[in-house]
């Protein structure tokens, strides 16, 4: 419980900040999509899947979208927040993740996946 509190006052800090944003390394990552970087972006997507959580940071260096959608529905930022997994949360958004990214089935965002987890635990 205490972890899915510490994702929701990240996230719903990371929203009210300004001065939350890429760092130079990560913008240098911005240029077109091939297929390594597609690959890069499975590899993410599965990691996440199968609780493979500390090949997220260097998946992330190596070019990976932190906006990739684990089977076309939701993005990755959703899934660690519902999980409940702080560091792969606070490591996408590092990246430059989409916090208004949406679940494609439910509309959700990932502050709004953590705020519901808050209060369905309390």
């Amino acid at each position: 419980m205490q972890k899915k509190r510490i994702i929701f006052i990240v996230l719903a800090l990371s929203c009210i900040s300004s001065n939350f944003c890429m760092d130079e390394a990560k913008n240098g990552l911005k240029r077109s999509r091939s297929d390594e970087f597609d690959e890069l972006d499975s590899q993410l997507a599965d990691a996440f899947m199968h609780g493979h959580l500390h090949r997220v940071p260097k998946l992330l260096q190596a070019g990976a979208d932190p906006d990739v959608y684990i089977d076309d529905t939701q993005p990755v930022l959703v899934y660690a927040s519902i999980k409940g997994f702080y560091s792969p949360c606070k490591f996408l958004l590092e990246y430059g993740a989409d916090l208004n990214a949406q679940d494609t089935s439910t509309g959700n965002t990932a502050l709004m996946e953590a705020s519901q987890c808050v209060l369905h635990q309390e």
